[in-house]
């Protein structure tokens, strides 16, 4: 009866060490996160918000750490995603496929258009900005009998009072 008992508690010793040092699936590579959050700009893939926690999610099971194997979601997303039971419906695996995809597709567009701006020395907000500084200095600079035709319509006077006359 002891070593029944002694074989007992080493069984359960054995048990507790196993599931203390199994995690339920294998950790992703540090190196493959950041790919993953650089190419997904690091927002959801499903409702696209920046400046949100996000977690990088298996698709289809924990079988792989391959890029095309995880998608990148914020907390509110892998909750549901991720929830069991409920009423409402969760998100399939061929819908985070596809929102994972049509993302990471503007994402690269998005990277592309940065890069060849960074190449032409500006942004396009930039080129527009200085065209209307441009067209603001012209329309200042009008000419003089087009400023007094403007000023003798006007009911206002220079000094901002109205003119009686």
């Amino acid at each position: 009866r002891k070593s029944l008992v002694f074989n007992k508690h080493k069984f359960q010793l054995l048990i507790r060490i196993t599931f203390k040092t199994m995690s339920p699936h294998p950790k992703i590579p540090p190196h493959i996160i950041d790919e993953m959050l650089l190419l997904n700009r690091h927002a959801c893939c499903i409702c696209r918000e920046s400046r949100k926690d996000v977690q990088i999610h298996h698709i289809g099971g924990y079988a792989n750490n391959l890029r095309m194997n995880l998608a990148v979601l914020c907390l509110d997303c892998y909750n549901i995603v991720t929830a069991a039971g409920g009423l409402g419906r969760r998100y399939t695996q061929r819908e985070i496929i596809k929102y994972k995809k049509d993302w990471e597709n503007i994402c690269a567009a998005l990277n592309q258009q940065q890069q060849e701006e960074d190449e032409n020395g500006g942004t396009q907000a930039d080129a527009r900005a200085k065209r209307g500084r441009k067209r603001n200095q012209q329309s200042l600079s009008a000419p003089l009998f087009a400023r007094s035709l403007v000023s003798a319509v006007s009911p206002v006077s220079q000094s901002g009072k109205f003119r009686f006359s």
